[in-house]
């Protein structure tokens, strides 16, 4: 198995090595991402490489992280934009390069005329005893939410699932519950929500990396994405780049 491991980077860096005698970026660059990666940072990284490299062809593709580790192994996708979760690779896994790119807060999701809703931030301990909506076990947000709650010191009665924010953002502002929320994601202006900050000791936040098949760094096309993904992030000013 690690002799196999071995030979798999050393087929990366020979490929690399290829393109890098072409001295472009060219050809096809594939990159899957977790859905607010993919709105947040990879679309944005993506317009930088069509205008910087014409000869480039992105392909995006939205996926939860653990599908996104799977594709990098199969050999169809080339970049993951994600976020590790208990059971993900380990960082000095053979197989892969991982990269850290920004640490994201999340905060308290709450309907407009919710009590909560006019503090400028509030402790993840003031909503132990609300309702919760959180996501389906198999997505990462599961995870994450049970973690940081637990962490705060209470387990979160959970009654309803969303798939997406836009589906937990509308049964919030019903109020149906409440629920974490990543800074990156995206909400309709519709939506009669708000986002509280966290403070205190117990402020959940979700790290970003990007990954790729060890060995493949030094191809052009794939050293081009990781560039324009890692601009994007210095350029936000409401997450924590990790240098």
């Amino acid at each position: 198995m690690a002799s196999a491991r071995v030979l798999a980077a050393q087929a990366e860096r020979a490929k690399a090595e290829l393109a890098l005698e072409r001295d472009s970026v060219a050809g096809v660059l594939r990159i899957s991402a977790m859905p607010t990666a993919l709105v947040a940072l990879v679309a944005p990284a993506a317009a930088r490489l069509r205008d910087a490299h014409p000869r480039l062809a992105v392909q995006m593709n939205e996926d939860e992280s653990r599908q996104c580790y799977e594709l990098l192994l199969l050999g169809d996708t080339d970049l993951g934009v994600l976020i590790p979760t208990a059971g993900s690779p380990t960082t000095d896994d053979p197989r892969f390069e991982q990269f850290p790119l920004i640490d994201e807060p999340q905060d308290l999701l709450v309907a407009a005329d919710h009590p909560l809703a006019g503090r400028t931030s509030v402790a993840l301990t003031e909503a132990a005893e609300e309702t919760w909506i959180g996501a389906p076990e198999r997505v990462a947000h599961n995870q994450l939410q049970l973690s940081a709650c637990a962490a705060a010191g209470f387990t979160p009665r959970i009654v309803h699932r969303g798939m997406d924010w836009i589906g937990i953002s509308a049964m919030v502002t019903r109020g149906f519950g409440v629920s974490l929320i990543p800074r990156l994601a995206d909400l309709p202006g519709a939506h009669d929500v708000v986002r509280v900050p966290l403070h205190g000791d117990a402020r959940p936040t979700r790290r970003h990396v990007a990954c790729i098949r060890r060995g493949s760094g030094g191809h052009p096309a794939i050293a081009a994405g990781l560039a324009a993904v890692r601009a994007v992030c210095e350029e936000r000013t409401d997450v924590v780049v990790v240098r």
